[in-house]
C-alpha cells in the first residue's frame, strides 16, 4: 500500500483526482443545460461575496445580457477556464465602468460546502478564484438559492462544471463553451441576442468596434463617420498617454500598434463634436 506522507505530494495527488473526475463530467456538462433559446421561467437573484445582490430580471430589463459561470473550487476544467481569462476579458471590454457596459458577468460557486476562504485560495481549492477577476463572484451556502439558480438553466439540477450560460435581454438563454474567447462570446451574444440594445444608436465619432481584444501586435478601432475630425488617445492603467492622433475624415478604422507595449489594461478615448467615448482593451503577448 502506498502512503503519501509529504504534504505537497498529497495536495498534488488530491488535485489530480479532482482533475480526472472532471474529465468524466466534461462530456455531459453542456448537454444538461436546457436547449438553446429556452426562456427563463423564474427570476434569479445572486448575492456576491461583497454582499451585493444581482437581479437577473433587473439586468435584462435594462437591455443588458448576462454571462454566467457556474463553477466549483475543486473543478480542474473550471480552473483552466478561469486561468484562460476569457470571461474577465469580456467583462473588461463590454461590462466594466467606462465601456459600453451592456453586459453583466457573474461567477457562481455552486458547492455549498465551499467557503469564501476556499474561493480566495485557502484550504480545499485549486487556487485563488478572485485573482485576475474584476466581475462579481457569488458563493452561496444556502442550498435552496443554489438549487433555484441551477434549475432555472439546468432543469434536472444535476450537471458537471463549468456550466457557462448566456442570457439575452429577452431572457432566452444559450450555452457557451470554455473555448470561446472575448471575441467569440461577443459574436455569440450578437448572433443569439440580436442587436445588443445599447449598441443600436451610434453618434458620429463614437466607437463602433475595437478588436482583437485582447490584442497582441495591434488593435483596430472603428469610429462612426461624422464629417468632422475626431481626436483619439490611448492611456495605460497609470493614466500615462501612450498615443494621440487626429483621425482624418473618411478613415473609419484606425490601427494602433501595441507589439512593444507592456501587457495590461489600456483605455482608448475618442473625442468628437458630439461628445466623447472611452473603451478598455487588453494587451497580452
Amino acid at each position: 500500500m502506498l502512503y503519501l506522507c509529504n504534504t505537497n505530494i498529497t495536495t498534488m495527488y488530491r488535485k489530480l483526482l479532482y482533475l480526472l473526475a472532471g474529465v468524466s463530467l466534461l462530456s455531459t456538462t453542456y448537454a444538461q443545460i436546457a436547449p438553446d433559446g429556452t426562456v427563463m421561467s423564474k427570476n434569479v437573484v445572486i448575492t456576491d461575496m461583497q454582499g451585493n445582490a444581482h437581479d437577473l430580471y433587473e439586468y435584462t430589463s435594462q437591455g443588458k445580457h448576462v454571462v454566467l459561470d457556474f463553477f466549483r473550487t475543486l473543478c480542474g476544467f473550471c480552473w483552466a477556464h478561469h486561468n484562460a481569462g476569457y470571461f474577465n476579458d469580456y467583462y473588461l471590454s463590454y461590462g466594466a465602468p467606462g465601456t459600453i457596459s451592456d453586459v453583466m458577468v457573474i461567477g457562481f460557486e455552486v458547492d455549498q460546502n465551499s467557503t469564501d476562504e476556499n474561493v480566495r485560495g485557502t484550504g480545499n481549492t485549486l487556487g485563488d478564484w478572485t485573482k485576475g477577476v474584476d466581475y462579481p463572484i457569488a458563493n452561496e451556502t444556502d442550498q435552496s438559492k443554489i438549487y433555484n439558480a441551477i434549475t432555472t438553466f439546468i432543469p434536472s439540477g444535476s450537471f458537471g462544471t463549468p456550466a457557462l450560460v448566456l442570457v439575452c435581454s429577452d431572457r432566452s438563454f444559450y450555452k457557451l463553451t470554455t473555448s470561446m474567447n472575448a471575441d467569440a462570446i461577443r459574436a455569440a451574444a450578437q448572433s443569439k441576442c440580436g442587436n445588443l440594445s445599447l449598441e443600436e444608436i451610434r453618434m458620429p465619432g463614437s466607437i463602433s468596434y475595437i478588436g482583437p481584444n485582447p490584442s497582441g501586435d495591434y488593435i483596430d478601432a472603428g469610429v462612426v463617420e461624422g464629417g468632422t475630425p475626431v481626436q483619439l488617445a490611448v492611456f495605460n492603467s497609470l493614466g500615462q498617454k501612450m498615443k494621440a492622433e487626429s483621425m482624418r475624415i473618411g478613415q473609419g478604422v484606425y490601427r494602433i500598434e501595441t507589439r512593444n507595449w507592456e501587457e495590461g489594461i489600456y483605455i482608448l478615448k475618442v473625442e468628437a463634436e458630439s461628445g466623447s467615448e472611452i473603451r478598455r482593451f487588453i494587451v497580452r503577448h
